[in-house]
Parts: structure tokens; sequence; C-alpha cells
């Protein structure tokens, strides 16, 4: 019960970094997606229902503070924890290429199914090709730097762990 707390104290926190902080202009309008990371993070080392979980509670939360439709992100984000789920069967987890590629193909996957949901409801802005690479290429780059953190944090090898297989 107390890695759940943490878990989603975790969330809290992720979501006033990316509503404050993170949101500052920066290069080419590109800021870490934490709320993503924590997702890929939960789904690759707790399988798919944990991924999906932990991407739909922090999507929806962060939705409210966004001015997209309500849902839009936490579909993004629930996809995207189901995805790493379902690759954490086929990879080495603690190897950092493993990390790499889910992060990667979470994170386009995420993408894409967001300005998909944006074509449907009648919401795309022009798309750059920056506006698709580089948050890519940001998360990715930050999993191996967070994901050693967020494995601490949660005490990933604790039987009482919520990130513990059972």
């Amino acid at each position: 019960m107390k890695r759940l707390i943490y878990l989603l104290l975790l969330i809290i926190l992720a979501i006033a970094l990316q509503t404050t902080i993170f949101a500052a202009p920066t290069l080419f309008n590109v800021a870490p997606n934490l709320i993503l990371l924590l997702t890929i993070f939960a789904g690759f080392h707790g399988g798919e229902v944990k991924g999906s979980i932990v991407g739909f509670t922090g999507g929806i939360l962060l939705d409210h503070f966004s001015v997209h439709p309500v849902g839009l992100g936490a579909f993004s984000q629930t996809i995207a924890g189901t995805l790493s789920g379902i690759l954490r069967s086929r990879l080495y987890r603690e190897s950092i290429f493993a990390q790499l590629l889910v992060t990667f193909i979470a994170s386009v996957a995420s993408l894409l199914s967001f300005l998909l949901l944006k074509l449907v409801f009648g919401l795309l802005s022009p798309i750059t090709p920056e506006g698709i690479i580089f948050p890519v290429v940001i998360n990715t780059i930050l999993a191996p730097l967070l994901f050693p953190v967020l494995r601490r944090l949660l005490k990933e090898g604790d039987r009482n762990s919520w990130m513990l297989d059972k």
C-alpha cells in the first residue's frame, strides 16, 4: 500500500513539474513528458495492467491542465503503458538498450495515437517534424537516467512493491 501511495505522489509530482517548470518555452517548444516516462516505467517493470493504470491516471489528471478535451492524453498514455508492458516480456529490463527501445516505441505510439485522436476530433494543428522527433528523442534520452531513480523510489525488488508481479 505504501508503494502505491509513493506512486500516486510521483504522478502528482510529475504533473506539477510538467505544468510549471517544464511548461516554460524551450528549444522547439519541447519538454520531457514526465507522465509518459512514469507510465513507460510502470508498464516495463510492472506489466501491461499496471502500465495502463498509471498511464490512464496520469493522463486523465494531466488532461485537466491542458487545452485539449479530457481523455485524449489519458488514451495516449494508456496506449504507451500497455505497449511497454507487452514489450517487457520480450526484453531484458536491466538493459539500457531495452529501456531506450521501449521508451522510443512507446513514445512514438503515444504521440501518434494523440495526433490521431486530435485529427478525429478536428483539433489537429499543423505538425512539424521537430514536433514529432524532438519529444520522442528527449523522452528516450531521459529514460535510462530516470528509470534507476524510479526503481529505487518504488523499491522494485521489495516483495511488497506495487511494481512487483504477483
